[in-house]
C-alpha cells in the first residue's frame, strides 16, 4: 500500500530460487484494479519485470501480485515511477498540445497526455500534411503520445491530442479484462492495420519521412475512419508507418456474440485450447473447458519417465524410458504391459474435477495411474461401487492442463485359503487417508503399487513431493510398505492424503509361509 495514488511505470520482482520457483508462473500484477500483466515462468530467471505502459504508467494506491493457484514466495518486490502522488482526474477528456518544433527537416513536436490516459484523437494542429509537413503518429509503446514530424521546407508542427483514461472492461467472454482502447502500428512499402474483432477504429493516423503528398491523408494527418487504415504507394526503402486507435464496442452483448468462441463462454487466453471434457461423475455429458495448449514441447506432459520431443510445430511425443512406453491416449509415458486391458476415463479440469477408468464386472484395477501429478493432478485412487472397480484421477486447482484416471483390469482370480479355506482375491486393496499415512499390504501379499491422492496437494511438503511421480505413483519402502511422514504444509485439522495400494497374492509355499500360522 502506496498510501495515495501513484504512477507505476513498472514492477521488479525477485523470485524464491531454492524452491518451488515455478510457482510464480501465471501470477498477476495489478495496480489497483488495473492489470499490468502476467509472469511466465523461466527456470533460467530469477528476477521479473511487468511494464504499466499503457498511459505513461497505471495510476492506483496498491500493487497486487496475485497467485490464483498457490503459496507464493517472493524474495524482493520494487516499483518504478515518479516520486510526486498523481491527482487524478479521470472522468475528465484532456485536450494537450505539443511546443511548436524546430523549422527543421524531421523535427518532432509531442503532445503527451497525462499519466493514465491514452490518445484518441491526434493531428498536426499547423495543418500542411502532404506540403511541408510529414504526418503524425501515436506512440506505439505507450499509446499516450501524439508526436508530429515537421517536413523539409517547413516552418514548425504542433502536434495536438485528446485523452481519455483507458479503462479495464470486464470481458463477458469470462476472460482477462479488455482494455477500452487499443493502439496498433505498422510500417513498410504499404502499410495496413484493422482493429481486432470486437474493436471499433476511432482513428488512423500516417507519416512518412518522404512525405504524404496524394496518399488519402488528411491535412492534419489523419486518415477517415471510412476509409481503410492503409497508406498505398510506398516503398521499403521510402517507407510509410500508420497508428490505429481501436476502441471496444460499446454494446457488450454484441460484443460477446461476435468474439466469445464456443467455450462454455470462456474466452480462452493466449496458449490456451478449448477442450472437452467430464461434468461431473454422475453423467457422461462433457463441457468445454480452457486448457494449456500443447505446442511442440512447450508443456511438457511426458512426466518424470520421459523426455519430450517436438513433432513439428504443434505436435509431440515422448521417448520413455525403460519399462514405459508413449501411451498416445494418455500423451503421456505409462507402465509397460502385456496381459492387461487399458481403459482411459473422461478428461478433467478444474479443482477437484473427476476422471474415472471403470473395469468390467468380474476385474480388477491392477494399475491405477494419471498424469500431470502432483501439479495439474491432486492424485489417484481406487474405489469399488456395486461390484465395478475404478481408477479415479482428480484434478487440482492450477487448470494446467486436462487430466485423465487411466486404469490396467485384470481378471478378479477367487481362490481358497489354504490356511482357512476361506474364499480370498488375488489382489486386495488398502488405503489410508492421514497426515502422515502408512499402509502395509496383508500376510501372504506383496504390494504391487502404491498411489497418491490428496485435495491439498499444492501444499504438500517439497520432500513429499519429491516421492509422488507424475503419473500419481509413490514409491514403496524397502520393508514393503508405503508410507508418508508429514505430507502437507501446515495443514488444517481436516487435511490429510491418502496412500492406496494394489497388494497381489503369493503363490504356493510362499504364500503359506507367510500368511498360515504355524504350530
Amino acid at each position: 500500500n502506496m498510501k495515495d495514488n501513484y504512477a507505476v511505470e513498472k514492477v521488479w520482482i525477485k523470485n524464491r530460487m531454492d524452491c518451488c520457483s515455478d510457482r510464480i508462473d501465471g501470477v498477476k500484477v495489478y495496480v489497483g484494479d488495473f492489470l499490468c500483466g502476467t509472469v511466465k515462468y523461466d527456470p533460467s530467471k530469477y528476477a521479473y519485470e511487468v511494464l504499466c505502459e499503457e498511459g505513461h504508467g497505471a495510476v492506483g494506491q496498491t500493487v497486487k501480485i496475485v497467485n490464483d493457484k498457490t503459496y507464493l514466495t517472493l524474495c524482493e518486490v520494487k516499483v518504478w515511477g515518479p516520486k510526486e502522488p498523481v491527482i487524478e482526474d479521470m472522468a475528465s477528456e484532456d485536450e494537450v498540445y505539443g511546443e511548436k518544433s524546430a523549422a527543421v527537416d524531421d523535427a518532432k513536436s509531442v503532445a503527451s497526455c497525462p499519466v493514465g490516459k491514452v490518445v484518441t484523437s491526434c493531428e498536426v494542429a499547423t495543418g500542411n500534411v502532404g506540403v511541408n509537413c510529414d504526418g503524425a503518429l501515436v506512440s506505439e509503446k505507450t499509446g499516450a503520445d501524439c508526436v508530429a514530424h515537421n517536413g523539409g521546407g517547413g516552418q514548425g508542427v504542433i502536434a495536438k491530442a485528446e485523452c481519455t483514461e483507458n479503462e479495464q472492461i470486464g470481458d463477458p467472454c469470462n476472460g482477462p479484462k479488455l482494455l477500452k482502447y487499443k493502439h496498433l502500428y505498422s510500417k513498410g512499402a504499404n502499410p495496413s492495420l484493422e482493429c481486432p474483432t470486437g474493436y471499433e477504429p476511432v482513428l488512423c493516423n500516417a507519416h512518412s519521412f518522404w512525405g504524404l503528398k496524394d496518399k488519402g491523408v488528411s491535412d492534419v494527418g489523419v486518415i477517415p475512419n471510412d476509409k481503410p487504415c492503409t497508406v498505398p504507394n510506398c516503398s521499403d526503402q521510402l517507407f510509410c508507418d500508420i497508428s490505429l486507435v481501436c476502441k471496444l464496442m460499446e454494446d457488450l452483448d454484441a460484443y460477446a456474440a461476435t468474439v466469445c468462441p464456443d467455450c462454455g463462454g470462456w474466452n480462452c487466453a493466449e496458449g490456451e485450447v478449448c477442450d472437452m471434457v467430464a461434468v461431473d461423475e454422475d453423467s457422461e455429458s462433457k463441457a468445454p473447458a480452457c486448457a494449456q495448449k500443447q505446442t511442440g514441447c512447450d508443456v511438457d506432459r511426458c512426466g518424470d519417465h520421459g523426455e519430450c520431443e517436438a513433432v513439428g510445430a504443434d505436435d509431440y511425443t515422448c521417448d520413455c524410458e525403460d519399462g514405459f512406453e508413449f501411451d498416445e491416449n494418455a500423451g503421456t509415458c505409462m507402465p509397460k504391459h502385456s496381459k492387461y486391458r487399458t481403459v482411459y476415463g473422461d478428461k478433467a479440469i478444474g479443482d477437484d474435477a473427476h476422471s474415472y477408468a471403470s473395469c468390467r464386472e468380474g476385474e480388477k484395477v491392477m494399475r491405477c495411474h494419471t498424469f500431470g501429478a502432483p501439479s495439474a493432478a491432486d492424485g489417484v485412487t481406487i474405489t469399488s461401487s456395486d461390484g465395478i472397480a475404478r481408477c479415479e484421477a482428480r484434478a487440482s486447482n492450477s487448470k494446467k492442463f486436462p487430466i485423465m484416471a487411466v486404469a490396467y483390469c485384470g481378471d478378479d482370480s477367487v481362490l481358497t485359503d489354504p490356511c482357512t479355506q476361506d474364499e480370498i482375491h488375488g489382489i486386495e486393496y488398502r488405503n489410508k487417508a492421514d497426515k502422515s499415512p502408512s499402509v502395509s499390504c496383508p500376510g501372504g501379499y506383496v504390494m504391487e503399487s502404491c498411489i497418491f491422492h490428496s485435495p491439498w496437494s499444492q501444499q504438500l511438503t517439497d520432500a513429499n513431493k519429491l516421492r509422488i511421480n507424475s503419473i500419481g505413483a509413490v514409491d514403496i519402502n524397502d520393508d514393503g510398505s508405503c508410507s508418508m511422514d508429514n505430507c502437507l504444509t501446515n495443514p488444517a485439522g481436516h487435511q490429510w492424503c491418502k496412500l492406496t495400494v494394489v497388494c497381489k497374492k503369493l503363490t504356493g509355499s510362499e504364500y503359506l509361509k507367510a500368511a498360515c500360522p504355524t504350530c
